[in-house]
C-alpha cells in the first residue's frame, strides 16, 4: 500500500472477523455504521504513529510477511508491533505496561503484554483477542525453522507441549523437537521444568533413555531436539495387542530397570513411569521417554507438587509417598510405577 494505511469495515466487530482483516493487511477496522469523520481521525492517526515509529524507532523491525524476521520473536515484543504500528497504543503506553509486566512477573504472576493492556484499559477485548490470535500465527503458521532446525511435520501433541519431526540444518540428521506451548512462555515453574526435563536427558546417556542433543529458544519458543525414536508406546502397544506374554513382559520391564538405575545413580528421578511414558522401536529397542516431571533426588526440602499444590504424576501408577507429595522421595517411587507398569502389561488393565 506504498504507507497508505487500509482500514477494514466490519458489520459485525467480532474477534474472527477482525482476525481475517488484519491477515488481509488491513492496518486498522472500524465497524459500521460509523461517521465519516471517525473514518478521517483513524487514517490519520494511523499516518501519525507510523511517521513516530519510523522516527523514534521504538521497536526492532519486524516484516509480518515473515515469522521468521527480526531474529528472536518474543511474544511482547510481537505484540507490541501489532499494537503500535496499528495505532492502538503509544509508545508511552507500552512503556508502563513493560514496567507494570515486570512487577507483575516477579510476583509469579502469569500475564501476557495484550492482558496487561487490556487490564489497564488501552485496548478493547476485541482487539486483545485479535492480537492474541496473530500472535499464535506469527510464532506457528509460518514457522518452519526453529533453532537451527527445519520443521518437517508434527509427530505428537500434549499437554505441555508440541513434538516435531525435524532436520537438523548442519548435520541433515533427523530428530524430534520437542517445543513448549506458547501458553507456557510467562509460567516460570512450566518453562523450569521443560528447561530440566531437557538438560536431564542431555545427561544421562544409555541405550534405554531417549537422548536429548539441545535446547534453546529461538521466535519466542522454547524447544530441545531429542532422539527420533521410531515405534510406539506400550499403551498403545496393549490397547492393540492385549495383555503380553509375561516373558515379552519381563525383557520390557528389565529394560526400563536398567534405564532407571542409570537415572537414579546420577541423582534423577522420573516420577512419571508409565505405558504411556515408554517406547518400543521398530528394532525392538526399549527407550524411556518424557521426563517433563523428573526432579533431582538431592531437592528434599522441595515438596512433589506444582507452586499450585496439585501433586504430579499419573494416579493410576504413583506411589503413595508421592501422591501424598511427600518431599524425601528417593528411586523406589519409580520402583513402584515399574511395578504398576509392568501389572499393565500382564494384564491390560492399570
Amino acid at each position: 500500500t506504498h504507507g497508505i494505511p487500509v482500514i477494514f469495515l466490519t458489520s459485525k466487530g467480532d474477534p474472527e472477523d477482525l482476525a481475517y482483516g488484519l491477515d488481509l493487511g488491513a492496518a486498522d477496522y472500524i465497524s459500521k455504521p460509523f461517521r465519516l469523520r471517525e473514518l478521517s481521525a483513524r487514517v490519520a492517526a494511523r499516518l501519525r504513529f507510523s511517521r513516530d515509529l519510523v522516527r523514534t524507532k521504538v521497536l526492532p523491525p519486524i516484516n509480518p510477511a515473515s515469522p521468521l524476521a527480526g531474529g528472536n520473536l518474543d511474544p511482547d515484543v510481537i505484540a507490541a508491533h501489532l499494537l503500535f504500528s496499528n495505532a492502538f497504543v503509544s509508545a508511552a503506553d507500552l512503556d508502563l505496561a513493560k514496567e507494570r509486566l515486570l512487577e507483575a512477573r516477579a510476583t509469579g504472576a502469569i500475564i501476557s503484554m495484550p492482558e496487561m493492556l487490556f487490564k489497564m484499559g488501552v485496548i478493547t477485548e476485541p482487539q486483545r483477542e485479535t492480537v492474541d490470535k496473530k500472535i499464535e500465527a506469527f510464532q506457528h503458521g509460518g514457522t518452519e525453522h526453529l533453532g537451527g532446525y527445519t520443521l518437517l511435520k508434527k509427530l505428537g501433541e500434549g499437554g505441555m507441549g508440541t513434538v516435531y519431526l525435524a532436520e537438523d540444518s548442519v548435520t541433515k540428521h533427523c530428530v524430534a523437537l520437542k517445543v513448549l506451548a506458547p501458553r507456557y512462555n510467562y509460567d516460570l515453574e512450566y518453562v523450569a521444568r521443560f528447561r530440566r526435563e531437557a538438560e536431564a536427558m542431555k545427561s544421562l546417556r544409555h541405550p534405554n533413555i531417549a537422548a536429548a542433543y539441545a535446547v534453546g529458544e529461538d521466535l519466542g519458543l522454547h524447544y530441545f531436539a531429542m532422539e527420533l525414536c521410531e515405534g510406539e508406546t506400550l499403551d498403545k502397544l496393549i490397547h492393540r495387542e492385549g495383555a503380553l506374554p509375561w516373558p515379552r513382559a519381563v525383557s520390557i520391564v528389565t529394560a526400563i530397570a536398567r534405564g532407571l538405575d542409570h537415572a537414579h545413580k546420577h541423582g534423577f528421578l522420573h516420577r512419571d513411569i508409565k505405558p504411556g511414558n515408554i517406547m518400543l522401536t521398530t528394532t525392538g529397542a526399549v527407550k524411556i521417554l518424557d521426563f517433563g516431571l523428573l526432579k533431582k533426588v538431592d531437592q528434599s526440602e522441595q515438596s512433589f507438587n506444582t507452586s499450585s499444590g496439585i501433586t504430579v504424576g499419573t494416579p493410576d501408577y504413583i506411589s503413595p509417598e508421592q501422591a501424598r507429595g511427600d518431599k524425601l522421595l528417593d528411586g523406589r517411587s519409580d520402583l513402584y510405577s515399574l511395578g504398576a507398569t509392568f501389572c499393565h502389561l500382564l494384564t491390560n488393565s492399570p
